[in-house]
């Protein structure tokens, strides 16, 4: 892997996660993480493989607030491609239980060994289950814009192709449970005794 390759995709990486450091500390209500496995149409000519897997990070699984923010990584099944993804939702649907989501989503998914590098952008809607109070199962999908450019024999060729793709992802939530924002607070009882509701006698 050249520098100039190392460079780009230190830089696209750099610049989303200066999103994520932005958002996450106001949006950060239900923080989890977990992995994910993804379906999406390939590229041959890219080698941009039709099943990729990673790690993500999720701002907000289960809390009944507006915003979540979702940071992707992963490599694509045959190893050749490197994706990183940036997704932005708002909750249409808040409860402890479920939490359906929908908002923009940014990426780049780079190919090994060269300085090819495809920007993406589009639109992703999502499904969080929160069957327990540490785990979710989440279910994304939506279609990328995907653009790409290079020079291939001395001439310059680019193309642009809308990519649709879904993720199946496990995720440990481990700031706060399912079962809603409960302030944990409980009147104290003095030991030996119980609270009298009539007063001082």
């Amino acid at each position: 892997m050249n520098k100039a390759s190392i460079k780009m995709k230190m830089c696209a990486i750099a610049a989303l996660c200066a999103t994520a450091a932005a958002l996450v500390p106001s949006t950060a209500d239900a923080l989890g993480v977990g992995v994910y496995g993804m379906a999406r149409k390939g590229r041959r000519d890219a080698n941009v493989a039709p099943v990729g897997f990673g790690a993500l990070l999720d701002t907000n699984l289960s809390r009944d607030k507006l915003l979540n923010f979702r940071f992707q990584i992963g490599y694509g099944s045959t190893m050749q491609n490197e994706d990183v993804f940036a997704s932005l939702g708002f909750g249409l649907i808040r409860t402890p239980m479920v939490r359906f989501w929908l908002g923009p989503q940014a990426g780049v998914s780079f190919r090994r060994n060269d300085t090819l590098a495809m920007p993406s952008f589009g639109l992703v809607a999502g499904i969080n289950l929160n069957p327990g109070d540490r785990m979710t199962l989440s279910l994304d999908g939506g279609v990328r814009y995907l653009v790409m450019s290079e020079n291939y024999d001395g001439g310059n060729v680019g193309w642009r192709k809308p990519e649709p793709f879904a993720c199946l992802s496990v995720l440990f939530r481990f700031d706060e449970a399912s079962g809603g924002s409960g302030s944990g607070d409980t009147e104290a009882v003095p030991a030996g005794g119980t609270i009298s509701e009539g007063g001082d006698e």
